[in-house]
């Protein structure tokens, strides 16, 4: 289910400790995407 502001479920039902932990593994991972992406372009040079 959708709110108005584009959200999916029910945010009522979360904590802090689980949006901060939420965060970190997406900024982790994202940043492990770009590291990636940088060494392959360095490669490709």
């Amino acid at each position: 289910e959708y709110t108005r502001n584009g959200a999916l479920g029910d945010a009522t039902t979360s904590s802090l400790e689980y949006g901060t932990a939420m965060m970190e593994s997406a900024l982790n991972n994202f940043v492990g995407f770009l590291e990636d992406l940088v060494a392959v372009s360095a490669a490709e040079e």
